[in-house]
């Protein structure tokens, strides 16, 4: 059992021996072979391999998940429309929108932290081009079907900030695959990493071609330019990494799982704790163990877990709604009460492959033991 001197990081990434020798193996034979370090056949494979992963027609490889939604926002031309935003998430969802010449509109959250469907629809104006989910923490919320139902309805397309989502699923359906194109994140701390990295999804030939052409500097044929584009390549390097994160990718998710469950059985009775609601229809892959804390200080909890027992817990989804950012003032109209009250109450548990079953009770013991 560790104790109060062992150190608990907030995640870890996953390589197994087997594919560092793999990915070391790769790198030799790209950079003895003489050939191009962008764009070339691994970033390629990557691309058709995460494709047919998650159920889609065309992956796009770029260099951040920030790129990928700003590479569909721009290709579907988007400048001076609006497009409505969760106000929980990342503040790059809405960076993507206003760098690609849109006008965030913020809709406020659900208790599971997806996106009211209502407000969505509430927020629809003749100039809406776009409404966006987050899958917040790895979870595919049901009330996706609702902004599906509603884009169907609208004729306004529904895009999925996927960030936190590779491998979740919905009824079966992967994450990435219920709007007109998704985005992901190969960030360090994801599910599935290359250090920095991107990719989008999507079924429509146009934002595939389109979105292509765009992240190589629109260069079409040449160095003819029949659009604005910029350098939002991905590396052969970072594709390597990408393949061998996929193909772990669900024995990684298993092992979250397991952490995951021992995280139920032994905090239960916590009157002070409450897990975000996910429904037996989802499949999270657990990038976050998302808790609801009340009636205790988060920053007081936080600093006794990593002074007094060495535990640091993992980062937040998000501890500052958009609405309240300092940049975003100039788009903000309405309170977001859901979103402001679960950013200033919730924690996350660490949660990666390698943690220990005795680590993760020691968390679990650790927290009960301040609470009580």
């Amino acid at each position: 059992m560790p104790n109060k001197n062992h150190r608990i990081p907030a995640f870890k990434y996953y390589f197994p021996p087997e594919e560092i020798e793999w990915i070391t193996n790769s790198f030799h034979e790209l950079l003895s072979t003489g050939g191009f370090l962008s764009l070339g056949s691994y970033c390629k494979e990557l691309e058709t391999n995460f494709a047919q992963y998650c159920g889609a027609k065309y992956g796009v490889t770029c260099n951040s998940g920030t790129a990928s939604l700003e590479l569909i926002l721009r290709a579907m031309e988007i400048s001076g429309k609006e497009i409505i935003v969760p106000a929980n998430t990342f503040a790059a969802t809405a960076f993507a929108v206003i760098n690609a010449g849109g006008i965030p509109v913020f809709a406020d959250i659900l208790p599971d932290l997806t996106i009211d469907p209502k407000q969505v629809e509430a927020k629809i104006t003749s100039n809406t081009a776009a409404f966006i989910t987050v899958h917040i923490g790895g979870v595919v919320s049901p009330k996706t079907h609702e902004l599906v139902k509603l884009s169907q309805k609208t004729g306004i397309p529904l895009i999925e900030d996927a960030a936190h989502a590779h491998g979740s699923q919905l009824d079966g359906q992967f994450a990435g695959t219920f709007g007109l194109a998704a985005g992901f994140s190969f960030f360090s701390t994801k599910v599935m990493t290359t250090g920095e990295g991107g990719m989008l999804l999507t079924d429509n030939e146009e934002i595939h071609r389109k979105t292509t052409i765009i992240r190589d500097q629109a260069k079409e044929g040449g160095n003819f330019h029949n659009m604005l584009g910029g350098n939002w390549r991905m590396d052969e390097f970072k594709a390597i990494l990408g393949l061998s994160q996929l193909r772990t990718l669900e024995a990684n998710i298993a092992e979250r799982h397991r952490v995951a469950r021992l995280y139920d059985e032994n905090l239960q009775g916590i009157s002070t704790l409450e897990r975000i609601p996910v429904t037996d229809n989802v499949r999270e892959n657990f990038y976050k163990y998302t808790l609801i804390l009340s009636d205790y200080d988060r920053q007081a909890l936080k600093q006794k877990l990593k002074q007094e027992y060495g535990i640091t817990l993992g980062g937040y989804v998000y501890d500052i709604p958009l609405n309240k950012q300092p940049c975003f003032q100039p788009w903000v109209t309405d309170p977001m009460p859901i979103a402001e009250d679960l950013c200033a109450r919730h924690i996350c548990l660490p949660v990666y492959p390698t943690l220990s079953d005795s680590e993760t009770r020691y968390i679990c013991e650790s927290i009960r033991s301040i609470l009580s």
